[in-house]
């Protein structure tokens, strides 16, 4: 059997965080028949960018490896938890207009189905 090649890292991760030694075994490694191609098939993870952060005039918002049976929706939030902006169907490349808002930091939030795929800090300056 072999072990996974982070497994003495976590290990001596949670020692440190416990002062409990692990005992229990991490899951082993895909045989050697197991390409890399098909790692990256069932392992294709959703990949979010908002740019330019910080901004003054708009944000792109860019989703990536996002399988088409999710239906995105982007919410704009105020750190004081006030829904500034709500944009449904989203795509791949998509533009959020900034220019009517305050500065200061916000938080964005992309969700499918009340599933919160990514969330991030945004700052707005004027």
């Amino acid at each position: 059997m072999r072990t996974h090649p982070l497994a003495a890292y976590a290990r001596g991760l949670w020692y440190q965080l416990t002062d409990e030694i692990l005992y229990v075994p991490i899951p082993e490694l895909p045989s050697e028949d197991y390409t890399i191609e098909q790692r990256r098939e069932t392992s294709n993870p959703m990949k979010f960018k908002v740019a330019p952060n910080p901004t003054k005039e708009f944000l792109n918002v860019f989703a990536d490896n996002v399988p088409k049976e999710y239906k995105l929706s982007l919410e704009l939030y105020s750190l004081t938890g006030e829904l500034i902006i709500k944009q449904e169907s989203l795509g791949s490349i998509n533009r959020i207009e900034t220019e009517d808002l305050l500065s200061g930091v916000y938080l964005i939030r992309i969700i499918s189905a009340d599933e919160l795929l990514h969330q991030e800090k945004v700052v707005i300056l004027k």
